[in-house]
């Protein structure tokens, strides 16, 4: 894939694309990772009938950067804006989903405030909405069980040290907790919330407690699961969840009927 250049910046993007999609999906991913680690994901969502595009933030992947450093949440939401802007001007047609993970779910929840036309519907998994958590010394930080995804992590030639960059990273996500709430609150576009059970990044309650604060909001937690629950053993039962909420969004996007929910809210 070729990278893209326009005024905001220049960074690398991803395009897995379906024969026949019924939408297209913006995936943005989360700190120390790249698009390169979504693969088993996009292909997944690929074959339920939606194009995935995917771009590395500035100071990851193929992006390049001092790494793991970028501005602010704004610079990386320029980003994603062009890129929404490039789907949007080669497939005019197809609905839009916004879906981000942590650090990406910061920036898809930002874009989605200001993003015109709207979206058909916005998913976030393990979005740390409020900042740095208090993590008790005693808990093993445990943020993915998937061996493969593990592997990939282990043997990746993008890989680098997240600490030094962990600070600043922190402070730009709390620098936008604010805008977050009061943007969101008036958000009408329906939001997926998906969190592992024992995420520590981004607690399931922390999710529930947002979710009541949005007006077309659900919050799913899943059993078992850890902070990177995209890429986590849980990986399918993730998928399973968003493709039935996205074409839920579609059916509502051409009907007027009453939407039944695939699955309870979590409350």
């Amino acid at each position: 894939m070729p990278f893209h250049h326009d005024a905001d910046g220049s960074f690398y993007y991803r395009h897995w694309d379906c024969e026949t999609p019924r939408a297209a999906v913006l995936l943005l991913h989360g700190f120390g990772e790249h698009s390169g680690h979504y693969h088993r994901f996009a292909a997944a969502l690929v074959h339920s009938g939606f194009d995935v595009w995917a771009l590395d933030h500035v100071g990851h992947g193929l992006t390049g950067g001092v790494s793991g450093r970028f501005d602010s949440i704004d610079q990386l939401s320029a980003n994603a804006n062009s890129l929404t802007r490039l789907v949007r001007h080669l497939y005019p047609r197809l609905p839009l989903v916004i879906c981000g993970h942590s650090l990406g779910g910061i920036t898809a929840a930002s874009i989605a405030l200001e993003l015109e036309p709207e979206p058909i519907g916005i998913v976030l998994t393990g979005t740390p909405f409020e900042g740095p958590p208090v993590i008790d010394d005693k808990i093993e930080l445990i943020m993915s069980q998937d061996p493969g995804y593990l592997d990939a992590l282990q043997h990746d030639p993008y890989k680098f040290d997240t600490g030094p960059a962990e600070p600043s990273m922190w402070e730009a996500i709390s620098a936008m907790t604010k805008t977050l709430k009061s943007g969101l609150a008036q958000l009408r576009v329906p939001v997926l919330l998906i969190n592992g059970q024992h995420d520590v990044i981004a607690p399931p309650a922390l999710a529930r407690a947002w979710a009541k604060t949005m007006p077309n909001a659900t919050a799913i937690e899943i059993p078992g699961g850890y902070h990177d629950i995209p890429n986590d053993s849980s990986h399918r039962q993730v998928i399973r969840y968003m493709v039935t909420e996205i074409e839920n969004w579609l059916f509502q996007a051409t009907s007027q009927n009453t939407r039944v929910p695939a699955h309870p809210a979590v409350s």
